[in-house]
């Protein structure tokens, strides 16, 4: 399974009466997944591969970012849908600033090996926001509009 198997329709994300939580959650592992093996590649020395495979990857991570919107409105209403979006954006710039300026430091000072950590932690950073975001909504049970459960 990858997202060239999601873009072509796979049956496995189509079943009927699957779970919004069991779909998103299979989504989310799925497309963690297709980012692995262009760390392997790297790791094997196979740059010229490992660039041509970073777009597929782009790719991969852009229907994650899709995922994690429609997750939010899947959760919460439509109300609130606009601000936890925005909140989550502005965490994630902040993440994203520290990150780069911690990577340029670890840069400067290792040279290029340190690369290794870095996409190393890059890869694992999808598994943790998987394993965040599951102990955080393990049902997904959505929010009303007084942000209390809703039972259906």
């Amino acid at each position: 399974m990858s997202a060239a198997s999601q873009a072509a329709g796979c049956p496995a994300f189509h079943e009927p009466g699957l779970s919004v939580n069991k779909a998103r959650k299979t989504a989310f592992t799925d497309l963690r997944l297709d980012h692995s093996s262009g760390h392997v590649r790297y790791l094997n020395g196979q740059q010229v591969a490992c660039r041509g495979f970073n777009c597929f990857r782009a790719g991969g991570h852009q229907a994650w970012s899709a995922n994690v919107f429609t997750l939010v409105s899947d959760v919460f209403p439509k109300k609130a849908t606009a601000t936890v979006v925005g909140i989550g954006g502005a965490m994630g710039a902040f993440a994203g600033l520290a990150a780069h300026i911690t990577l340029g430091e670890l840069l400067t000072a290792s040279g290029p090996g340190a690369y290794f950590f870095a996409f190393l932690i890059a890869g694992l950073m999808y598994l943790t926001v998987l394993g965040v975001a599951h102990l955080l909504m393990p049902k997904m049970t959505p929010l009303g509009d007084d942000l209390k459960p809703v039972y259906s």
